[in-house]
């Protein structure tokens, strides 16, 4: 059974694709916001921290809503770190994983 998920904004029932430029992106920032609200209850009850992956986010117009709600940003390299203290929160944390190989010896 697929459940019908009302839109966090009634704007979005009325929203008319035509009056947007080609191509653009279109967010709906009550759902946003709504899914934000989910994550700090998480953090708060938990004691986690959640950061905002830059790999996966682009829209820095949004920046302020997310620092309202999350701890910090998540960055692969120096760059995206710096990205992230710049456009979005005065906390980025930098992950750079690592792969040890190992190159077995023939007989």
């Amino acid at each position: 059974m697929t459940e019908y998920i009302r839109p966090a904004s009634d704007s979005f029932l009325t929203f008319d694709p035509s009056r947007v430029p080609s191509p653009c992106f279109v967010v709906d920032e009550a759902a946003v916001e709504r899914n934000l609200q989910i994550l700090a209850d998480f953090q708060e009850r938990s004691g986690a921290k959640v950061l905002l992956a830059l790999k996966a986010f682009g829209m820095y117009s949004l920046g302020p809503l997310f620092n309202k709600y999350l701890a910090g940003t998540c960055a692969s390299g120096l760059a995206e770190a710096r990205l992230g203290g710049r456009n979005l929160a005065a906390r980025s944390m930098c992950f750079q994983p690592l792969i040890k190989i190992q190159i077995s010896a023939r007989s």
